[in-house]
């Protein structure tokens, strides 16, 4: 399984990045990715491995990516970035929720819960273009008789549904069809991954129990936390770290 860390430029991806795989990386430009596996360390499992003494033990694994910035309107190599952005199987998107982030970014995206709106309709938009864009090829094939034209009339269909679904915020899990499951796999829609969303505050927010409270209740599937005291943490050894 592979999880990608997406948001847009300066919100803290890279330092999130850091604090999962323990992999040190300089913060990098916009277009770069940063790949590294983690082990999954369960205290269970090492209980078991210790009674039984196996010959072979081996880990669960997963693969964390810093995907490139989330591009907004027309930018160089957008097509690659975006080719890049669909590949993981679960998608962390960071809303940079700091004092110091916050003045950074541009004046819509300087509020939490506007920016987590504007990425996901980012990606929402992304998704109807990719459908929009592989609609047009197949129309074109059938309108000049190319391939199996049954077979074309069936994807135009449910890409139509897709098209629909992914306009009103529905579920893709609701399209079981044998041709919507390949169509899925894909274009590998942003609609169709799991998604949990990462506001990375600055240490005077999480004492806010209130303020922490409502982004919570806000974004379903949420965590707040502050990437740069995560990495210190990170960093420290023994007792200091507990």
């Amino acid at each position: 399984m592979k999880v990608g860390i997406v948001g847009f430029t300066g919100v803290g991806k890279t330092t999130l990045f850091t604090v999962l795989t323990g992999q040190q990386v300089a913060t990098h430009a916009p277009a770069e990715r940063h790949l590294a596996t983690v082990d999954v360390v369960d205290p269970r499992l090492d209980r078991l491995r210790d009674c039984w003494k196996p010959k072979k033990f081996t880990r669960a694994r997963f693969e964390v990516e810093d995907k490139p910035a989330v591009p907004r309107g027309d930018v160089q190599n957008r097509g690659e970035r975006l080719a890049a952005l669909r590949d993981p199987d679960v998608l962390l998107l960071v809303i940079g929720a700091s004092e110091e982030t916050l003045a950074q970014l541009p004046k819509e995206l300087a509020d939490p819960l506007a920016q987590q709106k504007a990425l996901r309709e980012e990606l929402q938009l992304l998704d109807l273009e990719a459908l929009e864009k592989r609609l047009g090829k197949n129309e074109e094939r059938l309108k000049k008789g190319a391939g199996d034209r049954a077979a074309m009339l069936r994807d135009v269909e449910q890409m139509k549904r897709m098209q629909a679904l992914v306009e009103k915020g529905g579920n893709l899990k609701e399209l079981n069809d044998p041709d919507a499951t390949r169509l899925l796999l894909e274009l590998k829609l942003f609609s169709d991954k799991p998604i949990v969303t990462v506001f990375n505050v600055g240490e005077a927010a999480l004492g806010d129990q209130a303020r922490v409270a409502r982004l919570h209740a806000a974004v379903r599937n949420s965590a707040v936390l502050s990437a740069p005291i995560e990495k210190e943490i990170a960093q420290l050894e023994g007792a200091d770290r507990d």
